[in-house]
């Protein structure tokens, strides 16, 4: 997946799991500013001006695994949520869903409710969106990077908890977009479903880190890597003094 962008008077380029483009990119550094992701760790080749900063993810592999030999492999409790909501007529859920405003609404109130900056919806022009509703509202989404033959997820966002009736069944829809999400994958010739970076030493993403590592996935090292020419450093500092 490779996205171009103009910002100001700069071009820059976000590259993901695409290596031919991002070892293209980074050799010939013709935008002011590259970011990419990759499983691959030798693309900086010792270059200072290129940054690599490394995490682990969480792999799923399904091509070959049935629906019930995908479940058997979660933990129990992921495999007994994701079982129960079989049985609640109330929840639907949708793959891909076209309703890019509500997913974009909910991700920025998720958003909001952490404290953090909300990504304009440019960002996720590439992407595709797993909804889960219930009685129609939406209550959880999943957004992804389709960057076939990879399937990886970029956002994870839900109602709050401690809301109406439907926040009852928040972790239920989300575990079982994780499911449709694999079947996704599955069934339209992706190699794998990559959940996302994981961290194990910070107590505050143990929780995600956790639900996670509860789809019986294995773990994999990915790396980014930052490339920036020195006119957009100088910008980009000024602008940052000022704020």
């Amino acid at each position: 997946m490779v996205v171009e962008k103009n910002v100001v008077l700069f071009r820059t380029l976000r590259v993901i799991l695409d290596d031919v483009a991002l070892a293209k990119a980074l050799r010939e550094k013709k935008y002011a500013y590259i970011t990419g992701l990759s499983y691959d760790g030798s693309f900086a080749n010792n270059d200072p001006s290129i940054t690599k900063k490394s995490k682990q993810t969480v792999i799923i592999e399904p091509s070959e695994m049935t629906d019930e030999e995908i479940i058997a492999s979660f933990r129990d409790t992921t495999r007994n949520e994701v079982r129960r909501t079989f049985t609640m007529p109330e929840l639907s859920f949708v793959l891909p869903d076209s309703n890019r405003k509500g997913v974009l609404g909910l991700y920025s109130e998720f958003e909001e409710m952490g404290d953090r900056p909300a990504r304009k919806a440019e960002y996720f022009r590439e992407s595709l969106f797993a909804g889960a509703y219930w009685k129609g509202k939406l209550i959880a989404s999943i957004i992804c990077y389709d960057a076939k033959p990879v399937l990886r997820i970029n956002a994870i966002v839900s109602v709050r908890k401690d809301g109406g009736e439907e926040s009852k069944y928040v972790s239920f829809a989300t575990r079982r977009l994780v499911f449709e999400l694999i079947e996704y994958a599955r069934n339209h010739g992706y190699r794998r479903l990559d959940l996302g970076g994981i961290n194990t030493t910070d107590e505050s993403k143990k929780g995600i880190t956790a639900f996670k590592m509860s789809f019986g996935g294995v773990t994999k090292e990915e790396y980014t890597y930052t490339y920036k020419n020195s006119l957009f450093r100088y910008v980009t500092s000024l602008f940052y003094k000022r704020r």
